[in-house]
């Protein structure tokens, strides 16, 4: 329902609850405003990689590249890879499925217009 009224994205970074922002700025005091430049959304890249397969500072990275992507790049193709990602995800319900870090930061930065 959020998403039809333009409250959340499908696809964009997951909403943080205010203490985990409050430990954001605490721990990355010098660029963790990059990780909200893009909207909310349902799922998001920290999902298809497995946002307990990652460390923080990577899952901040590629949160912050894809809001990077948002601003100045490819967004359809993020969101296609994000969204065809959750949905493989959803099917197989198997930890396989996840995306590797790697994998994942080569896609958002080949969506970066050069």
């Amino acid at each position: 329902f959020a998403v039809l009224c333009g409250k959340i994205s499908f696809v964009g970074n997951r909403p943080l609850p205010m203490k985990n922002i409050e430990l954001l700025k605490k721990k990355y005091p010098e660029n963790w405003e990059g990780r909200f430049k893009s909207p909310a959304g349902i799922t998001g890249i920290s999902q298809v990689v497995g946002k307990f397969e990652i460390n923080s500072d990577q899952r901040l990275e590629l949160e912050s590249l894809y809001s990077k992507v948002y601003q100045e790049g490819n967004i359809l193709k993020a969101d296609a890879y994000i969204f065809f990602s959750t949905i493989i995800l959803l099917l197989l319900q198997d930890s396989s499925a996840y995306r590797s870090y790697e994998s994942a930061e080569k896609v958002l930065r080949s969506c970066l217009k050069v």
